[in-house]
């Protein structure tokens, strides 16, 4: 094909851009079938190129041992899966347009707040789940914050006034004492809801409500984290369409968002989100 040789007549760094930006839309495996003079070539430094382009250097390589496979290329084999092995696709707080998912809720007896932070949402597409990470704390009086296995997550349909929520089915914990036991004041964790339950209604407004049980009210204020147009009747594309909204990446399996925040980091973090002074 002579519009393929042409492409490959262009320099490896330009030709790694332009295969990482068509994979976004096309399956890896067309371009590799109908260019012959592609199909032929020592291709496992591009196709390394392109996983370093597309998931970012460290991710790469941390998840090519997920693809250990005698006589297979782990670099292509990645990318023909689009990692599914070692990533997920994920939107970050600090890519939201208030700069961070935050939600309040102001004691009624006055004696202080609950506040939650949401710092990713991402898929889990082997296990088929939505992972939301977030932490939640009292703020000046609050002696406790209430507990997160409550939280749902709520989608407003499209040109509807209806929304449809889903509760969390697992959470895990990143904070325990040595006995096992939650802090009663901080939470800290990754809330899992069921992906299935979004193919039901996928396509509008998703909103996060922490310790809300129901989809129509909550003590603390719906989270808007994004919106999926199209509507998607399957897990298969219902992932290509997160995968696709302006500012997702790719986020280890292997590794939360807070695995590296010293004290002074969270001192930081909240000191930012204390409720102003009356």
């Amino acid at each position: 094909m002579k519009g393929c040789n042409t492409l490959l007549a262009l320099p490896v760094q330009i030709l790694e851009m332009v295969l990482a930006d068509y994979l976004v839309e096309h399956d890896v495996c067309r371009f590799n079938e109908v260019c012959k003079t592609f199909h032929e070539m020592d291709k496992d430094f591009i196709w390394r190129g392109v996983a370093e382009l597309k998931y970012g250097r460290s991710l790469a390589h941390s998840s090519k041992s997920c693809y250990e496979e005698k006589g297979r290329d782990q670099w292509l084999d990645m990318l023909k899966d689009d990692n599914l092995r070692g990533a997920m696709p994920a939107l970050d707080s600090d890519s939201s347009p208030a700069g961070l998912w935050k939600s309040l809720r102001k004691l009624q007896d006055g004696t202080g707040f609950q506040c939650c932070l949401v710092s990713r949402v991402c898929l889990d597409r082997s296990k088929k789940q939505v992972l939301v990470y977030f932490e939640a704390r009292g703020l000046p009086g609050a002696k406790s914050v209430s507990y997160p296995l409550l939280s749902c997550l709520i989608t407003e349909l499209q040109g509807r006034d209806k929304k449809y929520g889903s509760q969390a089915t697992k959470f895990i914990n990143f904070l325990k004492k040595k006995q096992g036991e939650p802090e009663k004041d901080r939470y800290q964790g990754a809330l899992v809801f069921p992906m299935r339950e979004f193919l039901k209604h996928p396509a509008g407004k998703f909103y996060f409500c922490y310790a809300g049980s129901s989809v129509h009210n909550g003590n603390f204020e719906p989270i808007e984290l994004f919106e999926i147009e199209k509507e998607e009747n399957n897990h298969h594309n219902f992932c290509a369409s997160f995968s696709k909204l302006k500012d997702c990446k790719y986020a280890s399996k292997e590794l939360h968002p807070y695995m590296n925040d010293g004290e002074e980091v969270v001192k930081t973090r909240w000191e930012s989100h204390m409720p102003p002074p009356k």
